[in-house]
């Protein structure tokens, strides 16, 4: 969620159950995907910029959806949708990336989406703007970098990338 939806780290240990939303249905577009709510209003919550009510579309990847929905299935609604506060987030990817052999900062998640968007033109520079809930364009070209992802993925041990590419494929099976 955290590369896939342009997550700030604080904004992730925020979400709270009911900040995920099914799909609504009907015709109209954009009601077919699960969304996230950031910094709701009815919270009186606001982001980093100062902004309400942010809403991330959860339309890639596909399972993404439907594996938060079963993370938060039977748990109150004003529960936290992770589990872990900022230091455990902290010391998870610490050991990840300890593991994996990269040095990576966990905010680099938020850039690697809009990289990797960018990089796929799954995404136009306005949508990535607007997903990332950047303001200013220049914020984006700082950060959307499709040239960074293939730079890091160079740099990786071949065994790694590989092992990375078929976890992202066993993802979804792995988290049913």
């Amino acid at each position: 969620l955290g590369k896939e939806g342009y997550m700030r780290p604080m904004e992730m240990v925020n979400l709270k159950c009911e900040d995920l939303r099914p799909p609504a249905g009907g015709a109209q577009i954009g009601l077919q995907y699960y969304t996230v709510t950031v910094a709701p209003e009815d919270r009186f919550e606001r982001s980093k910029t100062g902004v309400s009510d942010d809403t991330i579309v959860l339309d890639h990847p596909g399972w993404l959806g439907p594996a938060l929905m079963e993370l938060k299935r039977g748990r109150p609604r004003l529960s936290p949708l992770f589990n872990f506060d900022l230091a455990s987030g902290i010391k998870f990817w610490d050991i990840a990336c300890h593991k994996l052999r990269v040095k990576a900062h966990r905010y680099q998640l938020r850039h690697a989406g809009a990289s990797s968007d960018m990089l796929a033109r799954r995404r136009t520079v306005g949508e990535i703007m607007a997903r990332g809930r950047w303001a200013a364009l220049k914020s984006v070209r700082r950060y959307a970098k499709g040239g960074s992802v293939q730079k890091v993925a160079e740099r990786l041990a071949l065994g790694i990338r590989l092992f990375c590419q078929q976890m992202e494929r066993d993802l979804p099976r792995i988290l049913k």
